[in-house]
């Protein structure tokens, strides 16, 4: 029998997290500084940069266009608050996240990469705190939503007029409410533009680091890695508002080599 630290899981651990304090190894956030835990969900696609991988060009997207403001409601440690601060220098960023824990870590990976005097952190976001998180800052706002099932609720263009004029991206939770796709949709259909990612398998090919021991290994191992444990196929909108479109298209244009 192999010697624990070179069995495949255990080994594969140290590889992913081979400093005390890792970085993003690929993807957007390449380079952010990680800790070795994460808030309900997955770490290690996290730290591989492949963590929902179907984003990445969306993500792309909106570190080009450099938003004044990113509200992200159900941050978690803040996978992406902390990283759009970190790629985004001039832009401030709403953390809501109800749990303690959560918070803590929070703080913990603004701390680390630099970007804690940009980031305000808060608890439960309703309607009315969210009003309030959109309203204090001229400019672009982009909010970014995952909260369970409770985007429903959120959503919602008569309590909060601000979103018409707001880029959304959403994970619409399907398992939770049959159908919220398609409600969600047709309240903000009139106003944004709106694209629709879908999960995808991951692939043991996609693992981004290589030795010769993960050259060898079965295959399955380095999947394993790679599943962020979802219950069913989960898909995105990405909602812009139609009356910014042009002048979104204006500012990726400007910075395009």
């Amino acid at each position: 029998m192999l010697p624990r630290a070179w069995r495949p899981a255990p080994y594969l651990k140290r590889l992913i997290l081979q400093e005390n304090t890792p970085r993003v190894i690929t993807g957007p956030f390449k380079d952010l500084n990680y800790i070795r835990r994460s808030f309900s969900s997955a770490l290690y696609p996290k730290i591989l940069g492949l963590y929902e991988r179907e984003l990445h060009p969306v993500v792309d997207e909106i570190i080009e266009i450099r938003f004044d403001r990113v509200v992200d409601v159900g941050a978690a440690e803040g996978y992406y608050a902390i990283g759009l601060a970190m790629r985004c220098p001039g832009t401030s960023v709403v953390a809501f996240e109800m749990a303690s824990e959560g918070q803590l870590l929070l703080r913990e990976m603004a701390q680390l990469n630099g970007v804690s005097d940009r980031l305000e952190i808060r608890g439960f976001c309703n309607p009315r705190e969210l009003t309030q998180a959109l309203a204090t800052k001229e400019g672009r706002h982009l909010l970014i939503c995952d909260c369970e099932g409770y985007e429903e609720e959120l959503l919602n263009l008569d309590q909060v007029p601000a979103l018409r004029n707001t880029a959304i991206l959403v994970e619409l939770h399907e398992f939770i409410s049959r159908g919220i796709s398609q409600r969600i949709r047709a309240r903000f259909e009139a106003s944004h533009m709106i694209e629709e990612m879908w999960s995808e398998e991951r692939q043991a090919k996609e693992f981004p680091l290589s030795t010769l021991y993960t050259r060898l290994m079965p295959q399955k191992y380095l999947a394993e890695f790679l599943f962020e444990y979802r219950p069913e196929a989960m898909n995105w909108f990405w909602m812009k508002p139609k009356q910014q479109q042009t002048s979104f298209d204006s500012e990726i244009a400007a910075k395009s080599p």
